[in-house]
């Protein structure tokens, strides 16, 4: 990076670095006082950056002065912005379009071309999902069946065993004494 010197308020001389100049969208529409619109539309197309290019170059001394100015870096610049513009712009149209397909049918269309384009690892793909499926359902079969073969075995015996020997869940309340002469205590205090 250049320096340059600045005049100071006290009348000195600083030295200031000078930044490259950036040519993005909203530096070229403040430095050429356009509207953002504008350059974007111009920077879509070669000949709308050529004429961009054209303009910036007529203020090639002033660019020069506050920044570390280089013409064809500012053509490289132009191309790059321009594409990425253009790009983006292509990419909403067909996202907000509604006669275009949906994400989810570009991802399947996406998908179907790989397995045209790639046929030896599309069939690879196939062949490990068709054993992955066989061993889940193979191990997930075993497994409930056995599972259901031992509760066959030893559920009838042993929820019968486990009735008779567990106490029960709420006790059962003390026998009543019986006949005319019992009558029932008041609880401390009450009589």
């Amino acid at each position: 990076m250049d320096t340059v010197q600045r005049s100071q308020p006290d009348g000195g001389k600083k030295d200031v670095e000078r930044m490259p100049f950036k040519a993005t969208p909203e530096v070229i529409s403040q430095f050429l006082e356009l509207k953002v619109d504008e350059v974007l539309t111009q920077m879509q197309s070669v000949g709308g950056r050529e004429q961009l290019f054209v303009k910036l170059m007529e203020h090639e001394e002033y660019l020069r002065k506050i920044h570390d100015f280089n013409p064809e870096e500012l053509r490289r610049q132009l191309e790059v912005a321009g594409e990425a513009v253009s790009a983006k712009e292509k990419f909403m149209k067909d996202v907000t379009s509604p006669e275009k397909k949906t994400m989810m049918r570009r991802a399947w269309d996406r998908m179907k071309g790989f397995a045209l384009h790639h046929p030896i690892i599309a069939v690879l793909l196939m062949a490990c999902l068709v054993a992955g499926g066989y061993a889940t359902w193979h191990y997930a079969g075993n497994t409930i069946m056995a599972w259901l073969h031992g509760l066959a075995e030893t559920a009838p015996a042993d929820v019968l065993r486990r009735a008779t020997e567990a106490p029960p869940i709420i006790p059962a309340p003390p026998p009543a004494p019986s006949g005319p002469w019992h009558v029932s205590p008041l609880p401390p205090g009450l009589g």
